[in-house]
């Protein structure tokens, strides 16, 4: 994920830590790789939770480059 990130925004990703815990735990716990890659919002899972639209479609494009990526699909 990190790979595609960086050549689709041309830019290193940021790397942030959340005091949650995610679905991901238990992909971990069989030892399947997986990742909490997402748009930037706040107060998410409150009332008032939002994310930054721009930022979906930013994060789209880095999962459709990822998985063709993982498919062996030349891209952009």
């Amino acid at each position: 994920m990190e790979k595609v990130h960086e050549k689709v925004h041309n830019d290193n990703m940021n790397y942030i830590s959340i005091p949650a815990t995610t679905d991901a735990a238990i992909y971990n716990l069989y030892e399947i790789p997986t990742t909490c890659y997402g748009p930037v919002g706040e107060n998410i899972h409150a009332p008032n939770e939002y994310v930054e639209l721009p930022s979906v479609k930013e994060c789209t494009k880095v999962y459709a480059a990822f998985i063709l990526d993982w498919c062996g699909i030349r891209y952009g």
